[in-house]
């Protein structure tokens, strides 16, 4: 499996079951069935700065975690339940968490799953529902769902990755806001020394906010170009196009970088852009802004990222 300098990774299906130990095996509760299948459960009363319950996700890209009033100073009832499955072709994992408290409740279910369909294709999928209630706030309803998948040819230096991800996020009487994103990238090697990376990304928001309504469609389309001129140092340079239709506003970010390998399977890149802008939705705009940067990539395959959690105590059987 490889590392392209520009961070697309060849090995998405082992990466993501490390997440299925870390999650999974990290309470003393876990309960191993079966090879191949694990389950937790928790029960919490506590009070006084209660600590944020564990990641949601045994897979999921989706982030959790984001502390809330329902975690402040005060007494609560916090409850979770999840299941994972693994072989080697595939893993899925689903959790239930609840939690009660003076102030208001939280309910969370996460679904994740990947699958290798053939060993040049996998796919990737995982969604999110979080009802908040909060004494004196209007009621929140959120719904992420991601989808993903990687194809990788065998012996053609080809990999290309696309991301679809779906957003509902609902703050009773207050606003409505849908979100639709697709990030593609495609990475090739065009001679021994010479990467090539192009990308292209897509997003759809339609809000409403107290009773006003509007909507937009963002385009994005940007390509990097890597040149080995050592075994331990390569040269790159970027360009990055944005442009919204709404407001009919576009933006450009470009510049140079410099990058270096001082020892195998780690890669740092010092870069500067000339010009440039952000947009967090879109996996190519990451580092696009204006003025320098410093990007630090290490490879992990299946092996070593369950080493380094056996060496944290988290993958235990």
């Amino acid at each position: 499996h490889t590392h392209t300098h520009t961070g697309v990774c060849s090995c998405a299906h082992e990466c993501v079951q490390a997440k299925v130990f870390a999650s999974v095996d990290e309470d003393p509760e876990t309960i191993k069935i079966r090879r191949g299948l694990r389950l937790t459960a928790r029960l919490l009363d506590g009070d006084d700065q209660p600590l944020d319950a564990t990641a949601d996700a045994a897979i999921s890209p989706l982030e959790d975690g984001v502390r809330s009033p329902l975690t402040q100073a005060e007494a609560y009832t916090s409850a979770y339940f999840g299941a994972s499955y693994q072989t080697e072709s595939m893993a899925g994992s689903a959790r239930l968490e609840a939690r009660d408290s003076s102030s208001g409740r939280r309910l969370v279910a996460v679904l994740g799953g990947a699958r290798e369909i053939t060993k040049t294709l996998s796919f990737s999928a995982a969604a999110r529902h979080q009802d908040e209630t909060l004494e004196g706030q209007p009621d929140l309803k959120e719904t992420d769902v991601r989808v993903g998948a990687v194809w990788r040819p065998k012996g053609e230096g080809l990999v290309v990755l696309n991301r679809l991800d779906i957003g509902q996020s609902t703050e009773e009487g207050v606003q409505d806001r849908s979100k639709i994103v697709n990030n593609l990238a495609v990475n090739a090697m065009v001679t021994d020394q010479t990467q090539v990376s192009l990308y292209h990304g897509i997003k759809h928001v339609d809000a409403e906010f107290a009773g006003a309504k509007a909507s937009g469609t963002t385009h994005l389309i940007g390509a990097e170009v890597r040149h080995d001129v050592s075994k331990k140092v390569d040269l790159g340079l970027q360009t990055t196009w944005s442009s919204h239709d709404g407001s009919g506003t576009q933006a450009w970010s470009f510049g140079p970088s410099i990058g270096v390998t001082p020892k195998e399977n780690v890669w740092v890149s010092v870069g500067y852009n000339v010009s440039g802008f952000e947009d967090e939705d879109f996996e190519a705009a990451k580092y696009r802004s204006e003025g320098p940067y410093i990007k630090l990539r290490a490879k992990f395959d299946q092996n070593t990222a369950k080493n380094v959690l056996q060496s944290l105590g988290f993958d235990r059987d």
